[in-house]
């Protein structure tokens, strides 16, 4: 498995698969794992693998650290995928399982999808959120998670694991299953929970504080001589969890590793697809996929298939009070509260964030990084955008006229900053590219007299990326481009 030439062979094989693709930078372990769990299934499949090479190079390094038993020794033992939704995040979980399977590591799986039913017998079926419900629900959720582990490790079942019928709490029930079965496997395991941010808040708060913990407590137990045998543990969500609210209660959670996963590139988005679908899926791989599983009619139609996108996958999944308000935050780059009341109706700054907090709260809207306004999270941003400008035009012209106007009102005050924008909003209202550099260029040469030589170059750069990034060059017509050095001739 370590020769140079299976190297070549399974590089070889990658390239037929994949097109002009460069896996010189893959170790040749890695190699082997991603492309031989991956020959049979398809193009897009295998097109999403070798795209999170970089996350399952972190996994990998966790897998083989813990079959070392160098975890207890400070790496880490507690990874949250976090990333919108269809960005690929159970995917990953999925190929991370069976990475572990293959090296001996049995894995248990809790996910907490509304969709995802148990089945308890043969004949009951029982939803998730119902299952795990209450107090009897976390001594459930611990019995599920220890019996899978059973399963995977294909170990015999004890009639020991309980050894009374007194009430137990689920942590005693978790120490019962863990020592007998540490004892039976001498080696590692791993916990993986999907769907984190759809649990139920009580189940959450506990996972978070009390079992999650437990568990990585229970890991540095030494079990023989050799030292203990870790346990790892794979979350995925929607939100970063240091984003969330909840206090980390100990050491172990603070030292919990994110791994954001970011929607693909444009020239990714175009290796997985021939045709151009970065606009109408943000680089998501399951909206791409959805649109690949439209019925032929709909194959090769823009309108349909950004509608189809966007009413049947998106719109259902965030479930949002307001439609519309979602429609106008997603309309421009940045919005602020007083541009939703004025687009949306609110009559108060109440009514504004009672629109705005669910889609927060859901990981649907972020603040922007520059600290002022909001905007839809990457990925999503691109088809509601798209979709507002082809479904809505009305709409889509309302926001960007309002946040023009705001805009232009900042500048005459003094803030520059805000020229970003401006030409944001003139542009998707359909303002040719020689109009957009002037007006950079203009404000440019205002802010020279008013800016500090460090803030004036920090404005400058802050517009170089700006009209290099893939969302701009989205909203711009076919071919066009704003040139960097126009600007800098026109603001002198």
């Amino acid at each position: 498995w370590e020769s140079k030439s299976f190297s070549r062979l399974t590089t070889t094989i990658a390239k037929m698969a994949f097109g002009c693709l460069n896996l010189s930078t893959l170790e040749v372990k890695k190699n082997c794992d991603i492309v031989s769990s991956s020959l049979a299934r398809n193009k897009n499949t295998m097109n999403e693998l070798l795209f999170r090479e970089k996350e399952m190079g972190h996994f990998h390094t966790l897998l083989e650290n813990a079959l070392n038993c160098q975890l207890y020794r400070g790496v880490q033992e507690i990874t949250h995928v976090s990333g919108p939704l269809a960005v690929g995040k159970t995917f990953l979980l999925d190929e991370v399982r069976r990475l572990a399977a293959g090296r001996g590591i049995p894995v248990s799986k809790v996910d907490f999808s509304p969709e995802v039913e148990i089945v308890t017998d043969y004949t009951h079926r029982e939803r998730v959120g119902d299952r795990y419900a209450g107090e009897t629900g976390k001594i459930k959720l611990a019995e599920d998670v220890m019996n899978g582990l059973i399963l995977a490790a294909d170990a015999p079942a004890s009639r020991d694991i309980k050894p009374d019928d007194s009430p137990q709490t689920a942590i005693q029930v978790f120490n019962n299953y863990n020592h007998w079965l540490k004892f039976f496997l001498n080696r590692s395991t791993m916990l993986i929970i999907d769907h984190l941010d759809e649990a139920p808040p009580e189940i959450h708060d506990w996972l978070m504080t009390a079992f999650i913990p437990a568990i990585v407590e229970a890991s540095q137990e030494p079990i023989n001589m050799y030292g203990p045998a870790p346990t790892l543990v794979a979350l995925a969500g929607r939100i970063p969890l240091r984003s969330t609210h909840f206090s980390m209660p100990c050491k172990a959670m603070r030292k919990t590793e994110e791994l954001p996963i970011r929607p693909f590139t444009r020239e990714q988005t175009q290796i997985a697809d021939n045709r151009n679908l970065y606009s109408l899926t943000g680089g998501l791989p399951g909206l791409i996929e959805h649109i690949e599983q439209l019925p032929v009619e709909g194959l090769n139609d823009p309108i349909e298939q950004i509608r189809s996108v966007v009413e049947q996958v998106i719109l259902p999944e965030i479930k949002p009070d307001d439609p519309d308000g979602l429609f106008a935050i997603a309309a421009t780059n940045r919005v602020d509260i007083p541009t939703i009341m004025e687009v949306t109706g609110k009559k108060t700054r109440k009514e504004a964030w009672a629109l705005l907090r669910p889609l927060a709260n859901s990981g649907v809207v972020l603040d922007h990084p520059d600290g002022y306004g909001h905007q839809v999270v990457e990925g999503l941003r691109t088809p509601l955008r798209t979709y507002s400008r082809r479904i809505r035009p009305d709409l889509f012209a309302q926001v960007n006229e309002a946040a023009a106007a705001h805009a232009t009102g900042e500048i005459q005050q003094g803030d520059f900053a805000s020229v970003l924008e401006l030409i944001w909003s003139r542009a998707c209202l359909g303002d040719s590219t020689r109009e957009l550099e002037h007006q950079m260029g203009d404000t440019l040469l205002a802010a020279a007299s008013n800016l500090s030589g460090d803030r004036l170059v920090e404005l400058r750069a802050k517009i170089a990326v700006e009209v290099n990034s893939e969302d701009f060059r989205d909203i711009l017509p076919p071919g066009a481009a704003v040139s960097l050095k126009q600007i800098a001739l026109i603001s002198g």
